[in-house]
Order: structure tokens, then C-alpha cells, then sequence
């Protein structure tokens, strides 16, 4: 991902004061438009660049799916179109909602689409991904995607290449940045395109681990195992993962990692003194979510 100024769309969002102060988008929420447009603006700018706005969406109380829902109506026609325009909540991306799902319903009236219902997330330095769903129908149609570098729905916006975990890392742990679902598809005359339920869930707990260690004289090599219960990570959290091997002091010293095998187990050949004592780790993983595991000391004998 190539980091560059930031975009039009970043700035003006600075300006008007529309992004949560960092924190204040970590929980997971759900906008329904139940009595107002939930604090959404639409960002429409000009194509060839120049001129953008921050505009107030049109609210409609009935006809959503269910209840109220937001509208915009696309002022101009043709391609290339001289307007785009994208819906904006009023929070942004934030670390919690990696791994996290978005979701959101959309329809539209246009013609000669030559734009997909996607949602992109972007930061203030102008990194951005995207993820596209295909034509937008005229009857509500319900979306959602998970937010993670192993869903290939995500593409860097820079270049159309899959998404990388840093990608994504980059742009949430900023904290700063902005989500968008796109609202203008197509270039008939007088499209209107309609957003409803905008969420954020995120993640669930990390799934928790189990390790082992044990030291074998005769090898001269420490082994053990990392487990866990069956969670939604599957075996993800417990083959080809990295476990490092400290001994343990004032300031614990790595001594080696190895990668566990498709049953978990790892072993690294060390030499251990009887008067230390030693303890073996896996780090955390962010993508599957898999909490970091410490086991016992043992003390070679």
C-alpha cells in the first residue's frame, strides 16, 4: 500500500469536525435511521477534482428495511459523470473492528452502472481498501464482510492487489480515518441510491491457548505443545505458529523459536544449565484472533 497525501475526502472530514475523537468509534454500534440520519453526511466530489462538499443526506422516516433510511439523489448524468458522492458515518475506523464484520443495506434506482455497492475504509494518510459486492439491485439488498486480510473481498485501493493484515493494520490502528459506502452507481439521469443499517460488530474474544514445556537431557532440546479448545479459529491458532524459547532472569533472554508442526508441537535444541530456569511463549495473532500463551517454568534437572 502506497501512503501518500491526504485525500480530499480526509481533509474535509478534519475540517468539519465529522471524525470521533481516537476511542471514541471502538465499540461495536449498529445506525438504523430510526428518527434521523444518525449523524451521516454524504461526501460528493468532483470527478477531475476541485470542488467537494459535505452534504446532509435526505432522511426518509418509512420504507427502510426496516423503519427510516437516508437517501441521495445524483444531480448529474453521463459518463464520466462530473459528480461521485459516498455516504460517511460519522465514526471511523478503529484497531477493535479488525477482524470485526460491516454491514449495511443498499437499492438504487440507477442506470448504466458502471460502479459496485462497495464500503472503503481510509486513514489520514490517504491509505485506503475497499471491498466490492457487484451492481446494486432496486430492492434492499443486505451486505456485509468481515474485516480481515484472510476475506479477499478486501483490495488495496491504490493498486486493486489483496489486502495484507499490515494494510489493514495501518489503517485502523489510526484511528483517525473514515468508512464509506459508495452512493452513486451508475449514469442515467435523476439516480437515487438508499442506505439502511449501517453496523459495526466487532471481533469476539481471542481464542485462548494452552502450552507446554519440557526439557529432554539425553536430546538436549527443549519440546512442548500449544493447544486450544475447539473455537472459531479452528487449528489456525495452533500449526505453523511461532514459540519462543526464554530463559528466565532480570531481563529474560530469548534463546531460539521454532514453528509448530500440524499437531502443535514444537522443540528447540538448547543446552540447559540446572541452576535456570526456562519458559516457553507464543506471541499473540491478530489475524485469526488467537490470545498469547506463556507455559510453566520448568527447571532442567
Amino acid at each position: 500500500m502506497r501512503a501518500g497525501r491526504a485525500t480530499l475526502s480526509i481533509v474535509l472530514a478534519v475540517a468539519a469536525g465529522a471524525i470521533f475523537a481516537p476511542g471514541a468509534n471502538a465499540a461495536p454500534y449498529t445506525l438504523g435511521f430510526n428518527a434521523d440520519a444518525d449523524g451521516f453526511s454524504v461526501f460528493q466530489f468532483q470527478t477531475g477534482g476541485g470542488e467537494y462538499y459535505d452534504l446532509a443526506p435526505e432522511y426518509v422516516s418509512t420504507d427502510g428495511n426496516p423503519g427510516g433510511f437516508i437517501r441521495y439523489t445524483d444531480p448529474d448524468s453521463g459518463s464520466p459523470e462530473d459528480t461521485k458522492a459516498r455516504f460517511r458515518p460519522p465514526a471511523g475506523p478503529d484497531i477493535d473492528h479488525l477482524g470485526g464484520v460491516v454491514s449495511f443495506d443498499v437499492r438504487s434506482t440507477a442506470t448504466g452502472i458502471v460502479d459496485d455497492v462497495f464500503v472503503t475504509v481510509e486513514d489520514t494518510a490517504g491509505n485506503k481498501v475497499s471491498c466490492a459486492f457487484g451492481a446494486p439491485g432496486a430492492a434492499w439488498t443486505s451486505y456485509a464482510a468481515q474485516i480481515s486480510a484472510s476475506n479477499p473481498c478486501w483490495k488495496d485501493a491504490a493498486d486493486g492487489t489483496d489486502a495484507t493484515p499490515s494494510d489493514l493494520l495501518t489503517i485502523f490502528e489510526n484511528e483517525e480515518g473514515s468508512w464509506f459506502v459508495n452512493a452513486d452507481f451508475g449514469t442515467g439521469s435523476g439516480e437515487v441510491s438508499d442506505l439502511d443499517t449501517f453496523a459495526i460488530q466487532t471481533a469476539p474474544p481471542p481464542v485462548e491457548r494452552a502450552l507446554t514445556i519440557k526439557y529432554k537431557k539425553r536430546a538436549e532440546a527443549f519440546i512442548g505443545f500449544l493447544t486450544q479448545p475447539d473455537g472459531p479459529a479452528g487449528d489456525d491458532c495452533v500449526q505453523s505458529v511461532e514459540v519462543e524459547l526464554y530463559q528466565a532472569g532480570a531481563t529474560n533472554k530469548l534463546l531460539g523459536s521454532d514453528l509448530t508442526d500440524e499437531n502443535g508441537k514444537w522443540k528447540i535444541k538448547k543446552r540447559a544449565r540446572t541452576d535456570k530456569m526456562y519458559y516457553a511463549l507464543a506471541p499473540e495473532l491478530n489475524e485469526p484472533a488467537c490470545a498469547e500463551a506463556t507455559s510453566n517454568m520448568t527447571e532442567p534437572l
